[in-house]
């Protein structure tokens, strides 16, 4: 018996590696009040949990790890002089369990996608402001051949900070309306597959969680000093099975 290292923890998703610095775990039983005249407190029963897997770690393009030195928004044809960016897709998952559902776990499906992005950038005093309230075509670049590009980009929101000491900067957020084509982005959203999380190795069984899983959402982030970092969500549809190593 011996507590497990991290180092040696893997997560498989279609057969497949994905790589990661964190993960975390989480399983949770929903409740069903059962209180009458006959109890004596609140009393409740458990009925069916959920269970998910969240990974952080790096970006991977032909296997090298990506770095943000090259991170570029460009909107509406203009390009700005990007410090940090980000882009999300988030599936929209809903619970469909029955009487038939085997197990304790919950059924999940996946059907639309939303998809946004932030960005940073420095102000220029010849360059404008990136419009807000209009769609535009627009490029996220977070290293060479590691992108999403679209041609209906909403921006929302912006911020405009400064202080003496420094130059001015913008920070925008917007929504993606229709297809985001993305390159090198990582996985889909939406895909169902074997999870496994691969806690120890051993001889006959491993310690392991494992079911089907929703690949729910992705974050890719990036500053210019730092790496290209994602981050994936899977939601696991059904029950899961946990082994322990033997």
């Amino acid at each position: 018996m011996a507590k497990i290292n991290g180092k040696l923890v893997k997560l498989s998703f279609s057969g497949s590696d994905v790589p990661f610095k964190s993960d975390k775990v989480k399983q949770v039983y929903k409740k069903a009040d059962v209180t009458d005249n006959g109890s004596t407190n609140v009393e409740e029963q458990t009925t069916r949990y959920t269970a998910e897997i969240e990974v952080s770690g790096f970006l991977y393009k032909a296997g090298e790890k990506q770095n943000g030195k090259g991170l570029k928004l460009t909107y509406n044809s203009v390009d700005y002089k990007t410090s940090d960016l980000s882009y999300e897709e988030t599936a929209d998952t809903h619970e469909t369990p029955d009487g038939s559902t085997s197990g304790e776990g919950t059924d999940i499906a996946a059907s639309f996608s939303a998809r946004k992005m932030t960005a940073s950038f420095w102000q220029e005093d010849t360059v404008v402001d990136a419009p807000l309230g209009a769609a535009h075509a627009a490029t996220l670049l977070f290293a060479t051949g590691v992108s999403a590009v679209n041609s209906a980009l909403t921006l929302e929101s912006k911020d405009i900070d400064g202080e003496i000491k420094n130059d001015q900067k913008v920070t925008v957020a917007g929504f993606f309306k229709g297809t985001v084509t993305e390159t090198s982005l990582g996985l889909a959203v939406g895909t169902s597959a074997t999870a496994t999380l691969t806690l120890a190795d051993g001889s006959t069984t491993d310690k392991e969680v494992t079911g089907t899983a929703i690949l729910a959402s992705k974050k890719i982030s990036a500053n210019v000093n730092g790496a290209v970092e994602l981050t994936y969500n899977f939601k696991f549809s059904g029950s899961i099975t946990e082994n322990i190593k033997s």
